[in-house]
């Protein structure tokens, strides 16, 4: 009798490891990072994530390699302010940084309202849909030192007004944006050119920042909100 009173605890203790093991295995794995905001009202992951911006725009002011990681690319910058704010981003976080001699190279638009049914013509160079980086007068010089990359973004605001699965391919993420422009305006985009799409400035997933001036002493000029760029209302 005994014996099996030990055999069924010890059956019973074994179901429930294998029960807690599967659980902590279904559970997402932050590895103790701290969460990213999915509510504009989570005051407290909010300044978790200025936090990390504010630590990565520090440490981008006295680090050439990690100011590098930081300009690769968007996924790049991504890792390298989750790794040194200690934050979980979201897959659907699309995040850019940019040198300051860099800004014509560096693209942020809202997209223009969607119709299936019109085929509205849409121009980059209109001031409510581009966003960033280069000021309004160095928009149209584009024009002028590169059309055809100017025709090819006028041609994707015109298609990303009528056609869904264009549309979507342009917010995904930086590379996604610059193939869906390549392919429409059927040209070849150099590397250093980065661009982002979204919807709306109550979309706050989309974030570019100025890097500051590589030794610089201020730490004022380290802040998120100072060189937060766009694409939301700034936290």
């Amino acid at each position: 009798m005994k014996t099996k009173i030990m055999l069924s605890y010890s059956l019973f203790v074994s179901a429930a490891v294998c029960l807690l093991a599967a659980t902590q295995t279904e559970q997402p794995k932050t590895g103790g990072k701290k969460p990213w905001p999915r509510d504009k009202d989570d005051v407290q992951a909010i300044q978790g994530a200025k936090d990390a911006f504010t630590a990565t725009l520090t440490r981008s002011a006295e680090d050439k390699g990690f100011r590098q990681q930081l300009t690769a690319s968007c996924d790049s910058a991504k890792k390298a302010v989750s790794k040194e704010g200690n934050i979980d981003i979201p897959d659907d976080v699309v995040i850019m940084f940019y040198e300051p001699s860099a800004y014509a190279d560096h693209f942020a638009f809202y997209l223009p309202p969607f119709n299936s049914q019109a085929r509205t013509p849409y121009k980059f160079t209109d001031d409510e849909y581009s966003q960033c980086c280069s000021p309004s007068f160095r928009k149209f010089i584009l024009m002028t030192t590169d059309p055809t990359l100017g025709a090819a973004l006028d041609a994707t605001m015109t298609r990303a007004g009528y056609d869904p699965e264009f549309r979507k391919s342009l917010t995904v993420s930086c590379d996604s944006a610059k193939k869906a422009v390549s392919e429409e305006g059927h040209l070849q985009i150099k590397n250093e050119i980065k661009m982002i799409f979204h919807e709306s400035p109550l979309n706050e997933k989309y974030h570019v920042f100025l890097l500051p001036n590589f030794g610089e002493k201020d730490p004022q000029q380290y802040q998120y909100r100072k060189e937060f760029m766009c694409c939301y209302h700034v936290w």
